[in-house]
Parts: structure tokens; sequence; C-alpha cells
């Protein structure tokens, strides 16, 4: 849940006094989703039938982390030059932040 407000309340302050009211739903959007994707939910009594191992948790939050920094980075240039510069950092900044909070949680 503290991850989909963070990610809410950021998309918020990027965009809500260019974006209005459809920066508050874009903010909506990303912080249930960062929220959906850092849920924690009990693991099952049983294990997997098949051999291969499941990502863990920081494995997941790197992959996030290494995809959303490079969008973020986008979309800020994206600023300046030609392109949808907000919804590709609202996205990679939902992406960035998400990975370095399952990364943080996956230490623990």
């Amino acid at each position: 849940m503290a991850a989909g407000a963070t990610v809410a309340a950021a998309t918020l302050l990027i965009g809500g006094t260019r974006y209005g009211w459809a920066a508050a739903a874009w903010a909506l959007l990303t912080g249930a989703l960062a929220a959906f994707l850092t849920g924690r939910d009990t693991p099952a009594a049983s294990t997997h039938p098949n051999k291969e191992q499941p990502m863990s948790e920081r494995q997941v939050g790197k992959v996030l982390a290494a995809v959303g920094a490079p969008l973020t980075l986008a979309g800020v240039a994206m600023y300046f030059l030609p392109g949808p510069g907000f919804p590709v950092l609202v996205i990679g900044l939902a992406l960035l932040v998400t990975g370095l909070v399952m990364t943080a949680a996956g230490r623990r």
C-alpha cells in the first residue's frame, strides 16, 4: 500500500499542475498498479510441481527497476524533445519505484 501511495503522490505532484484532473486519474491508476504488484499473498502450502524455481521478489524488483530507469529518463527527455513525455514518465516512475520497493522488501 505504501508503494502505491508513493507512486500516486509522485504522479500527482509531477503532472498535477499541468494536466489537472487527468493527472489525478493517472495517479490513481499507477498507484493501484504499484500496490497490486507489491502486495503480499500468503504462499500456498504446496510447492510447484515442476522443477523450475520461481523468481524471487528481489529478482523481479531488479528487472522492474532496470526497465523503469531508462523509461523515466526517456520521459524527462521527451519534455524537451517531441514525444509523449508525461505518460512515459509516469510509467517509468511507476516501474522504477515498484522495482526499488520490491528489491528492498526482498532483502528483509
